[in-house]
């Protein structure tokens, strides 16, 4: 099986986007942003294995920026930090 680096490149910053801008919605209880965050987290910790494995430099640079955003949401959302203490 082919792996097509642009796909999975274009793919990795749409689903990039999207998880950013649902993380940073204030509708979200405590309960769903561990949630959404535990599956994505675990799926771009996948990813980045995979490309690290393929040698796919661009790919692994967005998934260590999706982690840097996700940093950056948590730190905004402080009141995330208390539950996860």
């Amino acid at each position: 099986m082919k792996y097509d680096y642009d796909t999975s490149r274009e793919g990795l910053k749409e689903i990039r986007t999207i998880t950013i801008n649902i993380l940073k919605s204030d509708s979200l209880n405590i309960e769903e942003f561990k949630k959404i965050l535990d599956l994505f987290v675990s799926h771009f910790n996948y990813i980045g294995r995979l490309s690290i494995y393929k040698g796919d430099e661009t790919s692994v640079h967005h998934v260590i920026t999706w982690f840097y955003d996700i940093s950056e949401i948590l730190a905004e959302k402080k009141w995330i930090w208390k539950q996860f203490q």
